[in-house]
């Protein structure tokens, strides 16, 4: 009989815990990662955007039977652990106000991309829409990097920077969806 890697969970990632002495420089590297953001730049969430973000982490944890915890205001969005406090890794959430069938471009800043990358553990980007989700883990999307953003609004130093964009229909393979029930 096979013996199952109890260590590995659902998603393909090894599972890391607070208590092993090994993987602590990994964890405080992840807070250090966070508390490095210029907390000057003005913020533009909403509590909509905020709603948004919450609806889709429970949808993808009650998938999973993970837990999350929401991170600082200039951090990536969530810690996501095991119901016994292991951590899994992090998800950052990107809201899209349209049904998942109207979008083929799925954007994320280079800035949010970098800092994702850093960090040890799963790297789940989910792309939340008005109908559902769709996530991956980022290290598994192919996608393109050119300028973009949006039209820029008074006292954002982030409207308009470098992006990546990976187009659905080329990412199918690694991409899940979750509808809203």
């Amino acid at each position: 009989m096979k013996k199952i890697d109890t260590g590995v969970n659902t998603l393909g990632f090894k599972e890391v815990s607070r208590s092993d002495k090994r993987l602590k420089s990994g964890l405080d590297t992840i807070v250090k990662i966070f508390s490095t953001e210029d907390k000057k730049t003005k913020r533009f969430e909403t509590q909509e955007d905020l709603d948004r973000e919450e609806k889709a982490i429970k949808l993808f944890t009650i998938e999973y039977g993970y837990t999350y915890k929401k991170l600082g205001d200039y951090d990536l969005d969530f810690l996501i652990k095991k119901k016994d406090g292991t951590v899994i890794g992090v998800a950052e959430v990107k809201g899209r106000k349209r049904l998942l069938k109207d979008i083929s471009d799925l954007p994320l800043a280079e800035r949010k991309h970098n800092k994702i990358m850093k960090v040890k553990g799963a790297k789940i980007i989910i792309w939340a829409f008005e109908d559902g989700i769709t996530y991956s883990q980022l290290n598994r999307l192919k996608g393109i990097k050119r300028d973009g953003g949006r039209k820029p609004r008074e006292g954002s130093a982030n409207d308009i920077e470098s992006m990546y964009y990976y187009d659905r229909d080329s990412n199918s393979s690694v991409l899940t969806v979750l509808k809203y029930k």
